[in-house]
């Protein structure tokens, strides 16, 4: 299901979405690294 971005490429959106995910769940790990990924 493709996401209305207006004037930004969706493309750019979910790649930048995917990074910031990505960034949080390695912040998590550093803050908690016992606690087991899902």
């Amino acid at each position: 299901m493709p996401i209305f971005c207006g004037d930004v490429k969706c493309e750019d959106f979910n790649a930048l979405r995917s990074l910031v995910y990505l960034s949080v769940l390695e912040l998590e790990e550093t803050i908690n690294p016992n606690k087991i990924p899902f």
